[in-house]
């Protein structure tokens, strides 16, 4: 092919994307790569030579016209995909998925068995999203969500960046209890799996209001360069247990002083 000039290049993919929007690939992967390469180009980004090569491909052979293979299968991805879009981003995978799907399905492409049940899954969904029959957490699961939410950022973070799967699933809950919409159960699964040992902690807690409890207080001795025990306090609780944003469980504690304190219930003793 013949060197182009990044403004020649632009203009074609400009016209390109356009011609592309009114076909039946409407948003598939080819739409959006070449839509993003409309952004790189007009920002002056860098871009790859196998990425201006494809692109240079699909300019030269413009929006492919065929009829459509299986109109009625591809109306059921139509479907689909609109259930996905009205949904929000919680569905966006599945969304781009099902429309890549739809470019095969109008190509008439052979598929695999399992991408073939698959596909079927994605639109077995589809269709349930557009009954308004989706899973949705009880008040109880509703609450362990919340809860779930909060004690995320009680781990460490090394803990949190090697789980990116629970992380979309957490930020997934957090936009479901924030705004509403649907979340999807093996999201809702996943993140209350990952906190479960302190999920457990906080709904059978040591100690509820009213209990007694006893607690140490230590502090660094330079003589003896040790931290030592330097009072035991009895102390009342004042308030059933309950997550900070910090992710940490604890209870409101009533010390000796007649100050009140919040404090973990691993720091505390039974009498």
């Amino acid at each position: 092919m013949p060197r182009k000039s990044r403004k020649l290049r632009l203009d074609q993919a400009a016209s390109l994307a356009a011609e592309w929007e009114k076909s039946v690939f409407n948003d598939d992967y080819r739409h959006r790569f070449i839509r993003d390469m409309i952004i790189r180009l007009a920002c002056e980004r860098g871009t790859s030579t196998k990425q201006r090569n494809w692109l240079d491909t699909l300019i030269e052979e413009g929006v492919p016209e065929v009829e459509n293979a299986d109109p009625t299968l591809s109306a059921r991805c139509d479907a689909a995909a609109a259930a996905f879009e009205a949904a929000g981003k919680v569905y966006e995978w599945e969304l781009k998925t099902v429309k890549d799907f739809r470019s095969r399905v109008v190509l008439g492409k052979n598929m695999s068995e399992k991408q073939t049940n698959f596909l079927s899954g994605l639109l077995d969904t589809g269709e349930q999203l557009a009954k308004g029959s989706t899973w949705a957490p009880n008040e109880e699961e509703l609450t362990d969500l919340k809860n779930a939410a909060r004690l995320w950022n009680g781990y460490s973070p090394l803990w949190r960046d090697d789980r990116p799967g629970v992380r979309r699933a957490l930020l997934a809950t957090r936009t479901f209890i924030e705004e509403g919409g649907h979340i999807k159960r093996g999201d809702a699964v996943k993140l209350l799996h990952a906190v479960a040992g302190k999920l457990k902690k906080l709904n059978k807690p040591r100690f509820k209001s009213g209990d007694v409890g006893k607690r140490f207080v230590s502090k660094w001795n330079p003589t003896t360069a040790r931290v030592e025990v330097q009072e035991t306090q009895r102390i009342v609780c004042m308030s059933d247990v309950y997550v900070t944003e910090d992710g940490l469980i604890v209870n409101d504690w009533l010390l000796p002083t007649g100050e009140l304190a919040m404090i973990s219930a691993e720091k505390v003793s039974k009498r």
